[in-house]
């Protein structure tokens, strides 16, 4: 599912991976890096050189997962919102605040604003052949492509084998959202304007 900038780790389906390709690299480097920032905080300054104990060493999967599939996109590593973010906001609101910190100023803010250009142009439209309907609660939508992502092994020079699919918001129309929400709010207005009946 959709979230910012890229993916909400609520949910993550894997299929036909690789122990080679991009996908197992994400899922492996996400593991890897929970993992590493639960059980050595302190790893943070291997990261992010500008950190400063006691480290937040944030391990939330969504911000992380976010850095591991950015990076697997664009073939560059990067620590930059899960790891660097989480820093800077001690830096601004923790207890060891520090005036003349500059996040703007720093390479990870740099990485971030690039990311942000950099991977929605590798992004593609997969065509689907023959398109789909979708039915909403009282209406029903065409889908003719999905966007795709290529994941790479970061560092590797080989093409990727890998691709991610982010999944549409309308396939999350069963859960509490804005989205189903305004769809809730579009039954109930027929054509002419009156109360829906029932």
């Amino acid at each position: 599912m959709q979230d910012r900038p890229m993916v909400n780790a609520g949910v993550f389906y894997a299929q036909n991976v690789k122990a080679d390709d991009g996908a197992a690299w994400v899922m492996t480097e996400l593991s890897r890096r929970i993992h590493l920032f639960i059980t050595e905080p302190e790893a943070v300054k291997r990261y992010v050189p500008w950190a400063q104990p006691p480290f937040y060493a944030n391990v939330d999967e969504q911000t992380l997962m976010n850095d591991c599939v950015r990076s697997s996109i664009t073939n560059v590593t990067s620590y930059a919102q899960a790891t660097a973010g989480w820093e800077v906001k001690r830096y601004k609101t923790g207890t060891r605040r520090n005036a003349s910190f500059n996040w703007k100023e720093t390479a990870e803010y740099s990485l971030l604003r690039w990311l942000d250009a950099a991977v929605p142009s590798l992004r593609r439209r997969v065509h689907l052949d023959p398109p789909f309907r979708v039915q909403g609660l009282c209406d029903a939508i065409t889908v003719h492509g999905i966007d795709s992502f290529p994941l790479h092994v970061v560092g590797s020079s080989a093409p990727p084998k890998a691709s991610l699919t982010v999944a549409p918001l309308w396939l999350f129309m069963s859960f509490p959202s804005s989205m189903s929400a305004s769809a809730v709010r579009r039954c109930k207005k027929p054509a002419n304007g009156s109360a829906a009946a029932g």
